[in-house]
């Protein structure tokens, strides 16, 4: 399947957000998003291309802490926010 079917979602979603979605990665086409703290710890969120109706969501800290979540198309949006706010909580655990 292809990333247009949930392209407007992650759009609107980022926008809200103020976050870039990046789309391109090499050779291969992504949807990720870098997301850094206030005091430049780096996060990543990225979605796979739908398959059989679902999304798989990723975030990961770019070392050891990661969790993956599987959403129904249809509720993309909250799955993302949900991702948003688990990253927005390790950032908050991590030293100053």
């Amino acid at each position: 399947m292809s990333y247009s079917e949930i392209d407007p979602v992650i759009t609107a979603w980022a926008q809200r957000n103020s976050l870039h979605v990046y789309t391109q990665y090499q050779e291969s086409e992504v949807r990720s998003i870098d997301i850094v703290s206030k005091i430049g710890e780096r996060f990543q969120l990225w979605i796979d291309r739908p398959f059989s109706g679902l999304v798989d969501i990723h975030a990961w800290d770019y070392r050891k802490t990661k969790k993956d979540w599987q959403t129904p198309i249809d509720k993309l949006n909250d799955a993302l926010e949900e991702a948003l706010q688990t990253v927005e909580s390790w950032m908050k655990k991590k030293p100053a």
